[in-house]
């Protein structure tokens, strides 16, 4: 049986700590964070957020608090990364409604603002081993702009959801990768959300040992028959479908209210009709 192996999220920042230790043996991961996200404060390039919140991420790891997400298929990452966001809006409800609250300290600026953060770190099998996604993504509080910061082995991106907007009518490579890592991490949180049955405790089994057993925090995202084209379910590479998540505020779906649900693109005069939702809806409220 082919074994699998996974991207790791926050390799190079890893190394660099360890590689750090060797000159300063008694320095911890929190000292080495601070000091770091200093400097990149003093920083003029366009990254210096994103390299901040990479050690803010780091840190996160160093104490068990993010997630590691192992994804079971390849390819649900292509079907999360083309799936479009027709509801940003209604995602970024949910988002606040369901996430964790913090204050986030802006050092360049010394300000300080309100948001709802998600943070977690996204293995891919397959893929570059030094290559994994490590997502911190946050909604205002006050002004509901929705902020996303991934490290994607040392590349580093970095926009809002006005940005992405305006980046979908751009045509250049650049433009398409970032909006391919914004709709990744953001579709992935809302298919975990609608779909809780696929989400298990734990690493995939068949694995390449690199130090998962030392993740505190643990997740397998599988594939769910939902999202897949019924007629092509048997072949080799299945093929998916086309749709989007929609967050339900009215009360036409009364069991899925305050919900994402899956609408699958199921054309009828020019209309989406199908809908896909949890078997278990009362299992996340």
């Amino acid at each position: 049986m082919k074994k699998k192996w996974f991207s790791q999220p926050l390799y190079y920042l890893w190394q660099q700590y360890h590689s750090q230790t060797k000159i300063t043996p008694k320095m911890d991961v929190a000292t080495f964070c601070s000091l770091n996200k200093q400097n990149a404060a003093r920083m003029s390039s366009d990254d210096s957020s994103g390299i901040m919140r990479g050690y803010e991420m780091l840190f996160e790891d160093s104490i068990g608090e993010m997630v590691h997400v192992f994804l079971n298929d390849e390819t649900l990452k292509g079907f999360l990364e083309r799936t479009r966001l027709a509801d940003l809006k209604g995602i970024k409800r949910f988002l606040i409604e369901n996430g964790k609250r913090e204050t986030i300290a802006y050092l360049k600026t010394n300000e300080t603002a309100r948001f709802i953060i998600y943070c977690f770190g996204l293995h891919i099998p397959y893929e570059n081993q030094k290559e994994g996604y490590a997502y911190q993504i946050g909604v205002n509080v006050d002004n509901g702009i929705l902020e996303l910061f991934c490290l994607k082995g040392e590349k580093v991106y970095g926009l809002n959801d006005s940005h992405y907007e305006a980046l979908l009518h751009a045509a250049d490579k650049s433009s398409e990768e970032q909006t391919r890592v914004f709709r990744l991490g953001l579709n992935l949180l809302a298919y975990m959300n609608c779909f809780p049955d696929c989400v298990t405790n734990g690493v995939p089994k068949i694995t390449v040992d690199y130090g998962e057993s030392v993740l505190k925090k643990t997740v397998t995202v599988l594939t769910t028959d939902k999202v897949l084209d019924p007629d092509e379910k048997s072949v080799k590479v299945p093929h998916f479908r086309r749709g989007y998540w929609k967050y339900c505020e009215s009360d036409f779906y009364k069991e899925a209210r305050g919900q994402l649900i899956f609408v699958r693109e199921t054309m009828v005069k020019g209309r989406a009709i199908t809908v896909e939702k949890a078997d278990n809806l009362s299992s996340f409220k």
